[in-house]
């Protein structure tokens, strides 16, 4: 299964890839496999808000996570988490994984908007 490790764009650049390998194998797949495939592939910081707005279409489904990857950044940017339950302030930021980055343990983490 492909699985979002970097960022979105690169992801996307990856499942276009495959995308158009396996058109010339199988033409019958419909957009709607693709898009539940890029869904299912994306980081569990990114992927909740595409459950949410269930883009019909692969296009608006890369611009929503890109958006969603983009705000994550710019929250992460504020230093307030919860890890575990417990706030960490500023100074402890540097021990944290951002939930940008591209590490698998930063699923534990979520970012606490004040």
């Amino acid at each position: 299964m492909l699985a979002q490790d970097q960022g979105v764009d690169g992801y996307v650049k990856r499942l276009e890839e495959l995308k158009f390998l396996i058109s010339v194998l199988i033409h019958s797949l419909l957009e709607s496999y693709y898009i539940l495939s890029f869904i299912s592939g994306l980081r569990k910081d990114v992927r909740p808000i595409l459950k949410i707005h269930k883009p019909i279409i692969l296009v608006q489904a890369f611009k929503q996570a890109k958006w969603q990857e983009e705000s994550n950044i710019a929250i992460a940017k504020k230093g307030i988490f919860l890890q575990k339950g417990n706030l960490v302030n500023n100074n402890e930021k540097a021990k944290l994984h951002m939930i940008a980055g591209c590490d698998k343990e930063k699923d534990e983490f979520m970012v606490v908007v004040e």
